[in-house]
């Protein structure tokens, strides 16, 4: 649907941070209006590229998957070829992501750059050995720093409640729901003292929620971890986007770990462990791996739906 000739003489009064202030508001709930506002702004300022790229982000839905590559091919400097990469996986055209996957294994974009490494995780035909290295690569990037100890808090000791934080950029999901608060339930009856470290529905009088932080700088994010003083740090987000791994490479607690979503070694010199299983790491992998290893007993990916068993059977 073409823009409309009124709309257009409409917009001839507003500047570029209008266009792309609304046009971001409109992108979920009225995207073909938020697309005619797209188009108005990139025809008033036809330079401006945060626009185009505002504009072709409404553009990235399953019925628009040749048109956004053809635009995206002319127009690399969108930046978004790892969001269109993760697009056309999620409709099943595995040859077409990999081959935008590709475009972006070099790119400086971090975000970009940890899609193409998550995608590799998720390949069956990807090595250990080349997932260590890809890794590698992006730490050596977005999170190149050597590795340094952090002394425990002064009045810390091994018999004593610890005090634990978690980062994730989705604790509202079903499987931070399902999986990890079940658990974490468990955790705070121990009288451990908890921090998450992203937006969360989810309250406990117990819990100390740092919410609001999403666009909070790496160096911003690290001062205020380590003025909550935690023994220990574990990113569960793995290489999706929000993660803090290029943050935890400052350090931000005497001990970090990866768990949960990213079973493949991070790469990142200051990630002292990684929890995972006999089933991800099979035996003779553990040398592709930069952190520590503990594997749990069982399986690590286990969820607990009773509470949905109680709501139909009560």
């Amino acid at each position: 649907m073409g823009l409309p000739e009124h709309f257009f003489q409409h917009a001839l009064h507003f500047d570029e941070e209008f266009f792309y202030s609304v046009c971001s508001a409109m992108s979920w709930r009225w995207p073909v209006l938020g697309r005619w506002i797209g188009q108005a702004g990139i025809r008033l300022h036809p330079n401006s590229l945060r626009l185009q790229k505002n504009l072709f982000s409404l553009y990235l839905a399953p019925d628009s998957l040749d048109y956004v590559e053809s635009v995206l091919q002319q127009n690399p400097a969108l930046g978004l070829s790892g969001q269109f990469a993760a697009l056309l996986e999620d409709c099943g055209q595995r040859g077409r992501a990999v081959t935008w996957w590709e475009k972006i294994q070099n790119s400086d974009d971090p975000a970009g750059h940890s899609l193409y490494v998550q995608s590799l995780l998720k390949n069956p035909s990807y090595s250990p050995e080349k997932l260590l290295t890809a890794m590698q690569t992006w730490a050596s990037r977005h999170a190149a720093f050597p590795w340094q100890s952090m002394p425990f808090r002064k009045d810390y000791r091994e018999d004593s409640p610890v005090r634990l934080g978690f980062c994730c950029s989705f604790f509202d999901s079903a499987t931070m729901q399902n999986q990890f608060f079940p658990w974490l339930s468990e955790v705070i009856k121990q009288g451990h003292q908890i921090f998450l470290y992203g937006d969360s529905t989810w309250r406990n009088e117990h819990v100390t929620v740092r919410s609001g932080i999403r666009n909070l700088s790496d160096d911003a994010f690290v001062e205020m971890v380590r003025a909550d003083q935690l023994d220990m740090i574990v990113e569960t987000t793995g290489f999706s986007p929000g993660h803090r791994f290029s943050a935890l490479a400052r350090r931000c607690a005497p001990v970090q770990v990866s768990y949960l979503n990213h079973a493949g070694t991070s790469g990142v010199n200051n990630i002292d462990f990684v929890l995972t299983d006999e089933v991800c790491i099979a035996p003779g992998e553990e040398k592709y791996y930069t952190e520590k290893i503990q594997k749990m007993p069982h399986c690590f990916f286990c969820f607990n739906f009773e509470h949905y068993f109680e709501l139909f059977f009560d």
